[in-house]
Order: C-alpha cells, then sequence, then structure tokens
C-alpha cells in the first residue's frame, strides 16, 4: 500500500500519471476491483462505486501533498535499518520489545535525529540485564 502511494504521487507530480489514472490504479490494486472509475458500466456495482469514491478522496489528498508518501517511506526505511543495526550491534542480547518501547518513547521526531542516541541506550540497558 506504501509503495503504490510512492508510484502515485511521484506519477502525478512528475507528469507521468494522470489524476484519473491515479484513481484506478488505487481502486484496482487497493480494493481489488478491475475497470475504469470513468467507466458509467463498471459504476454501476455498487462495491467498484464504493472503491471509487474512496479513491478520488485519497487520491485528492496525495495531489495536494507532493512527497508526503515518500517521506512516510524513507521514515519506514531508517526505523528498520535502525532496528537493524541494534540487532547487529547487540546479537542474542537484542530484544525487539525493548527497541521498540525505546523507539516509541523518542516521540515523533524522525529516527535520523537521534539514531545515536537510541543505540547508545539499546546496548547499556541490554547489557544491564
Amino acid at each position: 500500500y506504501r509503495d503504490l502511494r510512492v508510484r502515485i504521487d511521484t506519477g502525478i507530480h512528475t507528469g507521468r500519471m494522470s489524476y484519473d489514472d491515479a484513481v484506478d490504479l488505487f481502486s484496482q490494486v487497493v480494493n481489488f476491483q478491475s475497470g475504469s472509475c470513468r467507466d458509467a458500466a463498471t459504476l454501476k456495482n455498487d462495491a467498484k462505486r464504493a472503491s471509487c469514491e474512496s479513491s478520488e478522496r485519497a487520491i485528492f489528498r496525495y495531489s495536494k501533498w507532493p512527497t508526503q508518501a515518500i517521506t512516510y517511506r524513507l521514515g519506514k526505511d531508517q526505523i528498520f535499518a535502525l532496528r537493524r543495526e541494534a540487532q547487529q550491534l547487540l546479537g542474542d542480547k537484542f530484544s525487539p520489545k525493548e527497541f521498540h518501547v525505546l523507539f516509541m518513547k523518542q516521540g515523533t521526531i524522525p529516527a535520523g535525529y537521534f539514531r545515536e542516541e537510541l543505540l547508545k541506550e539499546i546496548q547499556s540497558k541490554q547489557s544491564g540485564k
């Protein structure tokens, strides 16, 4: 789902994908509803019509906030990289639960801003056990 949002975000804002094509793609991939949201015959199906309406709302939002989807994806990648780094650092002493508790305590700032501090804290807590 996030990868699709990135594809749509970049497609719309680089001019490689039309708004209508983005709505169709979202409806097809996310809701598994085949057919175009611009086809009157297809829209007679209640499920497809509902899918097109929700897809339209999503694409409208994506079209107004360029790069939002990309930044979410980059944040996810940073979090996974930080977790892998903590696992490599601690080996068998790594605790996914402890990592996530400490990570969430950092608040809503990007992972790159507190990486070193978090790794130090994880290592000291794990070695103290």
